[in-house]
Order: structure tokens, then sequence, then C-alpha cells
């Protein structure tokens, strides 16, 4: 006895009427509204991107248009699937109905032969003829202009149905003469609702958790879901666990992703060196690692903006002292390496050498414009003033500035009535007790030690703090540091790690403290002064053409009334901590770069 031939799943269930058609409920309900009504064009133009029911939405109003089960002697709402009609067009073998490959038939010749020729004709024995055009953008341009008129101005016997993944290539002429319908492509919800009735008739033994990645994996292609769960069935013939259906599709595993998401967000090269690792003692292919963690770093940041759950365990503590900006840096430029990637003869250095320059790489550019639009303001107004303070160097990691030396140096040696440097790592001034304290010199002395100190372990531990804490202005006292914050989200970080930064401020200075969070206001101390200095990061060694920052011109006489004599000293001052240029205009048009 011979044994019966197996049916791919994406064409033993393929939808025999509009109501199974899945996930484009407004164009069935349309199609069906016009033939109750006997509203029928003369030609359709289907559009979408594939296996989302284009060529069997035609096939469908071919069948309804011809279906004579139960004595219809008019187009029908939903055909039977059992009168002659309806199995021949089922089958592809009804002699009116013709569905034509236009990417195998683009030559005006076959145009010609197969439609022009033959569209005159009466049909043999259905109500109309029927003309299904799948691919239609293939037809050449000669093929397009001869169908130009007998598209506009059919037999009343006879309905073009144009079908297409690329509406854009189909001439204008030809789209003005149809009436068109946008096919979607269908959500993974109504995919998964799909392949679990599938599942169900065919009696497979699959977890719920394998379907959902198999309608993930479709893209919104119904038919390559169908295959796919075709191809699960045969990978595991009993069975059918989330986990097989991840090896099959070469999917990362949770954890590995969740791992190096940690890992850059936290500058951690010793676990993202792990996890690449990982990717080459298991055979990963490095293209869809990168593919699924761009996906992780994304979840993330629209989990930090506040829609949706938290992607995994752990994503809102490692995510709140984030700023959004921050981790869409992260996401764009994991999807720049991902296209280096592709062309690589070595993918996996290639990826995790690009992750790393990555990881430290993302500045924190909105602070960065921030304190440039201060230095901006007080420059134009003239009430830029230079602290005494060494001059601060960049550091190699954008955001993060070296001039920490400079609040301890000065605060060892703090001159008469004079009052401290700014904060080493912030945009913001650091205030210290001035001369009425003098009482408090040796305490004084180990509060900025101390507030170095700190700063030096945000900046190895708690790099996302770093960040926060190092722009906040702070009233060094004894007992107590009062800090304000500029940006409510600096304030909330901070008020969300108060017992850890209480409990490393300790730390740092030996004993306990007291750290006070406000916003916008002025520190509330008395006898406290406030140098003027804008201490700003020299990223320049780390921005790339992938994050350009435009080199910053500024006008000769802009500055300081136009006399070059009394701006000179402050460009002076402002080019050692912004390095740049600046452009005087020449009466002959040429730039000279000061």
């Amino acid at each position: 006895m011979a044994e019966t031939q197996h049916i791919n799943l994406a064409r033993k269930y393929r939808p025999m009427t509009f109501e199974d058609v899945v996930g484009q409920g407004a164009i069935s309900k349309t199609l069906e509204n016009s033939l109750r009504l006997g509203r029928i064009a003369h030609a359709y133009l289907f559009h979408g991107p594939r296996g989302c029911g284009k060529t069997t939405s035609a096939r469908i109003l071919a069948k309804a248009l011809n279906c004579t089960g139960g004595g219809a002697e008019k187009p029908v709402v939903s055909p039977c699937g059992k009168c002659p009609q309806c199995l021949e067009i089922a089958a592809g073998s009804d002699m009116d109905v013709l569905e034509i490959d236009a990417a195998s038939n683009t030559q005006v010749e076959k145009v010609r032969e197969v439609i022009i020729d033959t569209v005159s004709l009466s049909a043999g024995r259905d109500r109309y003829k029927v003309f299904i055009l799948d691919e239609v953008h293939m037809l050449s341009d000669a093929s397009f202009n001869a169908l130009l008129k007998t598209i506009e101005e059919p037999p009343p016997h006879v309905v073009f149905i144009l079908a297409t993944t690329e509406h854009h290539k189909v001439p204008v002429t030809i789209t003005s003469r149809c009436q068109g319908f946008r096919f979607k492509t269908i959500g993974a919800e109504d995919i998964f609702g799909r392949l679990k009735f599938i599942s169900g008739k065919e009696k497979f033994d699959i977890e719920d958790a394998a379907l959902a990645l198999i309608a993930k994996a479709a893209n919104g292609a119904l038919r390559d879901a169908q295959t796919l769960l075709d191809r699960a069935v045969s990978y595991a013939p009993g069975h059918v666990s989330a986990q097989l259906v991840g090896e099959m599709l070469g999917y990362m595993p949770a954890e590995l992703v969740e791992m190096a998401c940690a890992a850059l967000l936290a500058g951690d090269g010793g676990k993202l060196h792990d996890a690449f690792e990982t990717v080459r003692r298991e055979g990963y292919d490095p293209a869809a690692f990168l593919r699924d963690l761009k996906a992780g770093l994304a979840e993330l940041f629209y989990f930090r903006l506040g829609y949706g759950k938290p992607p995994f365990d752990g994503a809102a503590e490692l995510v709140k002292a984030a700023p959004p900006a921050f981790l869409a840096g992260f996401v764009r430029r994991v999807g720049k390496i991902s296209d280096e990637v592709r062309f690589s003869d070595m993918p996996l250095v290639q990826a995790e050498t690009g992750l790393f320059t990555v990881m430290q790489a993302v500045p924190d550019f909105e602070g960065m414009v921030r304190r440039l639009e201060t230095l901006e303001s007080r420059l134009a107004s003239g009430n830029f003033k230079h602290a005494s303070a060494p001059e601060t160097a960049a550091a190699s990691s954008c955001g993060r500035a070296e001039g920490e030396a400079a609040v301890s140096k000065q605060a060892a040696e703090p001159p008469s009535g004079s009052a401290a440097p700014a904060s080493a790592a912030g945009s913001e001034p650091v205030f210290r007790p001035g001369p009425a304290e003098e009482a408090e010199t040796d305490r004084g002395l180990a509060d900025g030690t101390a507030w170095k100190k700190l700063l030096d372990t945000l900046a190895e531990g708690y790099p996302l703090l770093y960040e926060i804490m190092s722009k906040c202005r702070v009233a060094l006292g004894p007992n107590e540091w009062n800090m304000v914050f500029s940006t409510r989200f600096q304030l909330d970080a901070a008020e969300r790690n108060a017992e850890r930064l209480n409990a490393l401020a300790a730390e740092a200075a030996g004993r306990a403290l007291r750290l006070k969070f406000s916003f916008g206001e002025a520190v509330q101390k008395p006898h406290v002064e406030e140098i003027v200095s804008e201490p700003v990061s020299d990223c320049g060694t780390q921005l790339t053409e992938e994050a350009p920052f435009v080199e910053g011109q500024y006008h000769w006489e802009d500055l300081a009334g136009g006399s070059a004599a009394a701006t000179e000293p402050a460009l002076a001052r402002l080019l050692k901590i912004i390095p740049g240029k600046v452009v005087r205009p020449e009466s002959g048009g040429d730039n000279e770069k000061f």
C-alpha cells in the first residue's frame, strides 16, 4: 500500500474563505461587502509583504466570483469549496482562471499571447474570466504599456487581480486603473493563534513557548511560520520544546544576551569577554548574537522610557541610572557593528572589538551640550572667570574628567581666604567652608579628600552613578554633605541609590556622614563661596564619524567687543578646556586659525 504523500502545512491549511484569512480583516470585509452588493471592480491590486495572504485572497475572490454551490447564479460571499469551480481553482486547473507568474513571463510577447489575445474570448464555463498576475512588478515596461488599455477597459466578463510585494515598482499608470488593497504584516499574536489551531488539528506535542518563538521568528509572514512549524516537528519528532526550537532557529540563550547587556552598561570588559568566549565555544553565529543583543538593548531602552515590562530579571536595577539617550546610543552603535560584521572575514573578532570600542565611547551628550551652552552664555555675557585651579585633564572615557587631582591638591594646600576648586569630575562647582570655618580645617581637609575618594570609587565600580554624582553641586561639611542636582532625573537616581551612596561616602570619609539631596536650589550652608569653573571632558579622541560633533567656530568680533587684545587671554583659557579652533574672517575671504 502506497504511503500518503506529505503535504506542507502552508498548503494544507491555506485559507479557503475570507473568514479564514488571518490578520487582514479590513480587506476581507471590504471584498465580502463588494460581492454582497455586486460592486465588483474590473481590476484589483493586492500589495504587501510576502506570506501575508495576497495570492490566497486572489484565489478566494476568484472562487467567490464563480462558485455555483447550492445552485448559486451570481457571485457569493463565501465560496462553498465543493463545486467544480472551487475545487479546480484551488488546484489551479480551472481553464477560466489563469494564474500567471509575471516573474517568468516578463516579455511583451508572453503578455500578448496569454492575456491580450485571449481577453476578448468568452469564459468557457465560469461567470468570469479571472487573470491573477503574481509578482506583477517584474513585468517589463513594454509589457506594462501593452496592458494599459486592456486593464483600463476590459470586457465585462473579465477581472484582473494583480499581486506584488514591491508596490513602488508598479507604474502609476497601472495602479491608477486598479482598486488597491494594502496587505499588512500579520501580528505575532495572530500567527501564534493560527499555529496553535494547526497544532491541535495535527495533534503536535509542542509547547506554547515554542510556538511563540516560531511566531516571532516569522516576522509577520504566516506562510513562513507554518513552514517553520513543519520544520520544528521534523527536528524534534516527539515533544517540541522552546529550547529545541531556539536551537533550530539559532537563537542565543537568554542568559547570554542578558549577561552581555549588563556588561556593556556597567563597562565590565571581563564579563563581555566571557560572553564572547561562550559564543566562540558553543559555535553561535556572531551576527545572530549581535542581532539578539541589539534587540535586548532596545527592549531596555523602551522599558527605561516607561513602556512595557522589564525584559528580564534585574533589568530595572540595571537601567535605573542610565538615561534613555545613553541606551539609544548603544542600540545605534551595535546596529552599525552588525553591518560591519556581515562583510568581515573574522566576524567574531570584529564583533568583540567593536563592542569593546562602543563600551568605551558612548558619551553623555546631553550633559556635554548643557555644559557647553553654559560656557557659551558666560562668554557672551563677559562673566567668564577662570579659576586658578590646575587645568582639567580630559579622561579617556567621554564624560569622565581626570581633574579630580585638583580637589585633593588644593584641599591639602588651600590659600587663606580662598574657596575650594571645582568638582574634578562634574560640570558644576564644588563648595567648601570659607574663612569663618577655619576651626574645621583638619576636618575640611578630610572631607575634600573623601569626596575625591567617593568619585574614584564610583568611577571604578558604578560608572552611571559616577556620571550623575559628578554633575551635582555639593557643600562639604564635617558631618553632612548637601548635594543639588540640575535635573529631576539626576535627583531621582541619587535618591534611589541613597543607601549605597551613604555607605560609600562613609567608607571614603572614614566616619558616618549624612547626605542630603535637593533639586535646583542653592546649597544652604553659611560662609560658602562659589568658584566659577566649568571643567569639560575632552571627548575628541573618542568621537568618530558614528557620533560626530561639528567643530565649534567662534567669530572673532563676537567675543570681548571685537577687541583682539581683550579676547586672546579668554580664548587661550577656553581652548585649554575645549580643544578646537577659532576662525577669524579676513578680507580676502580665507579663514585664519587662532
